[in-house]
């Protein structure tokens, strides 16, 4: 079987900035969009010509950022240019993510229409009173009306996104989210503890004393608590901070990133892995069209790249065990690891392995190294011994 690639689009336009976003974003994009989504197409074109990329795509990811925001014109743009530049899979896996209130049934339609077949919807909480503290835009209002508009447009692959850990979240409020996230019977789940990032305004009014920062303990509360609730609903905890409902369900896209298969990524900011070499694109958007604009003064394959770094196998098999071990049920899989690089992990990593699975940290059992469940929420306090 050939190998499959995955695509990454990243769209940096929101129309309110989230308090606690440190992502590159901007909410003044006034007439950007459009030559953004020109140098955008241009940069697959470009990269896709100068590859030449035989590999068929199995994944198309649309984040952000905000892409529910482009035009549906624009969408079905650099769709068309993706389908032009590459192998597109029949089965492809085509991802949006969208904020709750702007999935309209007409938009939802179009999408659908298009080729896109699964949302991510940013519902984050439950509670509108913990939504106006974040910054969101949207309601839980807004959510149901999403879920139901999405299922009505022929939507079979949704995903939610949680939030757990935001200052002065209690345990209740927390379960109450999980119970009304689970009750709109989303096919995917990914829960996410809040990181107060030093520069965004909630860092700001957390160090003003006018919002309280939970603790660790709490925060691992918090996790150990929904992995409980979901478990006693039937629901399959594949990774870390991701749940399914059934396998066919598990993200492809984010999986190509923990099996560290390749991936290209494309837009400001956007990262990408291929034929050992990892790349970053510049961060910021006026720089980023300056760059695609300037494309034909080089050959590069990553016109819009800052970094372009060349990985060791050092490196790789580094990364291939942090984030083999991210997946709680596949794990490492420790022959496919011998396939791929010549040497067995047993080997390489003999000291890191022996010392956390004597403490139960690491099970080691049917060709595979997998991380203990019960250690996912410090699992990086693991990870950093491989570092």
């Amino acid at each position: 079987m050939k190998e499959r690639w995955s695509l990454y689009l990243h769209v940096p336009f929101c129309r309110t900035r989230c308090n606690y976003c440190d992502f590159v974003t901007s909410s003044k994009h006034g007439d950007l969009i459009a030559p953004y989504i020109d140098a955008l197409c241009a940069e697959i074109t470009i990269t896709a010509d100068r590859l030449i990329v035989r590999e068929p795509v199995h994944s198309v990811y649309f984040g952000g950022g905000t892409p529910s925001l482009l035009p549906a014109a624009q969408a079905a743009k650099i769709l068309a240019t993706i389908r032009s530049a590459f192998e597109l899979t029949d089965d492809a896996e085509i991802t949006l993510e969208t904020n709750p209130g702007d999935l309209t049934a007409e938009r939802a339609a179009v999408l659908r229409e298009m080729g896109v077949n699964r949302l991510s919807i940013g519902m984050q909480s439950g509670h509108d009173d913990e939504l106006r503290l974040m910054g969101r835009r949207h309601t839980l209002a807004d959510t149901v009306c999403a879920v139901k508009t999405a299922r009505d447009a022929g939507f079979e692959n949704l995903s939610l996104d949680l939030i757990f850990g935001y200052p002065n979240q209690s345990a209740a409020a927390w379960c109450e989210s999980l119970e009304l996230a689970c009750a709109l019977r989303p096919d995917h789940l990914s829960l996410y503890a809040m990181s107060i990032e030093s520069r965004t305004p909630l860092a700001r009014t957390i160090r003003s004393g006018k919002l309280a920062e939970l603790s660790d303990d709490l925060l691992a509360d918090r996790y150990d608590f929904a992995v409980d609730f979901l478990e006693r609903r039937g629901w399959n905890r594949y990774e870390i901070s991701n749940w399914s409902q059934d396998p066919e369900f598990e993200s492809r896209h984010n999986k190509q990133y923990w099996k560290l298969d390749p991936y290209l990524g494309f837009g400001a900011a956007a990262h990408g892995f291929i034929a050992h070499t990892r790349t970053r694109n510049v961060l910021n958007t006026a720089a980023y069209l300056r760059r695609i604009n300037r494309a034909g003064q080089s050959r590069s394959a990553f016109p819009a790249a800052a970094e372009i770094q060349r990985q060791s196998q050092e490196d790789e098999m580094r990364d291939t065990m942090i984030f083999g071990l991210r997946l709680l049920r596949e794990g490492v899989d420790l022959n496919r690891f011998a396939d791929r690089f010549g040497v067995r992990a047993e080997a390489v990593f003999a000291d890191f392995i022996r010392e956390h699975a004597a403490a139960n940290r690491i099970i080691v059992a049917d060709g595979r190294a997998r991380l203990n469940p019960r250690c996912a929420f410090v699992s990086n306090q693991i990870f950093v011994d491989l570092i």
